[in-house]
């Protein structure tokens, strides 16, 4: 290392740099991108310390400088265009999930893992009940009043009992108009797992697919990869 070892007032005179804006001299970087920054320099003087102590006789100069603070996160929400968008691609999955041969495509076969009628009716859940993704998976149909096909598409709204939410808390939520509609076939006989297993939103619709696990329920993780 040639020339002085950088002071901290130097590295945080360098922080301030990076995170001033463009028109006054700096370059206007993100604060999480300084803190990136920073974290790259801190990574590199500790080397130093610990390799070459005497290249840093004064310690390592990015000990007491501290990240800039986040600005808080802002919520982030679909707007009425996308949700439009969103639904008119919902109506149109098993289309997606033909099969592309000239033999089964002719008959409108499915691949044997489509599961149309499911995907539609956790995402209408998702958008009409404002569930997180885990509470979703862990939802069992039968804590939804009512929860039979034939009432679903006749009510008007629905209420969804005990949702198991962060810190072990529970509640109640209300599904309306399109939810109700969408989630009676996913609850339909033709869609129901084997006698005996638990009937939950992530199963309905069948236990074969591979990315299920083996008790045939979809992870948190699946449905927000999916």
């Amino acid at each position: 290392m040639t020339g002085s070892p950088p002071s901290s007032s130097e590295v945080v005179a360098w922080r301030t740099h990076l995170s001033t804006d463009r028109d006054a001299g700096g370059l206007g970087l993100a604060p999480a991108t300084v803190n990136t920054h920073l974290a790259s320099l801190s990574g590199f003087t500790t080397w130093v310390c610990t390799h070459d102590p005497a290249a840093l006789p004064h310690g390592n100069p990015c000990a007491k400088v501290g990240d800039l603070p986040l600005p808080p996160l802002e919520p982030r929400a679909l707007t009425p265009g996308q949700v439009r968008t969103l639904k008119n691609v919902l109506d149109r999955l098993p289309r997606f999930h033909q099969h592309k041969g000239r033999r089964r495509s002719a008959g409108g076969e499915l691949h044997a893992h489509a599961r149309p009628l499911r995907d539609r009716a956790i995402v209408h859940t998702l958008l009409g009940a404002g569930l997180r993704r885990e509470e979703l998976v862990n939802l069992d149909l039968d804590q939804i009043t009512p929860n039979t096909p034939e009432a679903l598409r006749a009510a008007k709204k629905a209420k969804i009992s005990g949702v198991r939410g962060k810190g072990s808390t529970a509640g109640d939520t209300l599904l309306t108009g399109t939810p109700c509609t969408v989630m009676s076939p996913a609850g339909g006989p033709a869609n129901r797992p084997p006698a005996g297993q638990k009937i939950t939103m992530a199963t309905t619709g069948g236990v074969s697919a591979g990315w299920a696990n083996p008790a045939g329920k979809m992870s948190s993780a699946s449905v927000g990869s999916r």
